[in-house]
């Protein structure tokens, strides 16, 4: 999960357009880490917890309304990625580029394994309950 593909969808714009957004800056944060001034490497880090975090906020916010199936385990998957994202900056911040790629890695894996899917049972969940889940979101 280098790149974003179809297969990732949705099919709720903005989620997708979230998802396309982060998985991109972790590609272009691995790719550029070794290359770039570290005050450039700050800039992109910052920008990628920015956009985790209004990522996350839009979830938890329909979340904590609904509160569908499997909240708690989402909300702590949630605050894993974070927690992965705040070893990444303290790796970049050391210069350890061998942990900051750890760290990617351990994001993508997060993201693809567990956020996901979550995500595409969130969909369901609107898309069943309240109606169309694109209204929701």
């Amino acid at each position: 999960m280098r790149e974003w593909s179809s297969d990732m969808r949705l099919g709720i714009n903005v989620l997708d357009l979230d998802h396309k957004q982060l998985v991109t800056l972790l590609s272009l944060l691995e790719d550029a880490l070794p290359l770039m001034p570290s005050d450039m490497a700050d800039m992109l880090l910052d920008r990628l917890q920015r956009e985790t975090h209004e990522h996350f906020q839009r979830e938890e916010d329909l979340l904590l309304m609904y509160r569908p199936p499997g909240l708690e385990d989402h909300l702590r998957d949630h605050h894993t990625f974070n927690a992965i994202l705040g070893d990444l900056g303290a790796a970049v911040a050391r210069a350890d580029m061998h942990s900051a790629v750890e760290a990617i890695t351990e994001c993508r894996l997060l993201f693809r394994e567990r956020l996901l899917p979550a995500d595409a049972a969130l969909v369901e969940y609107f898309t069943a309950t309240v109606g169309t889940a694109g209204r929701v979101a």
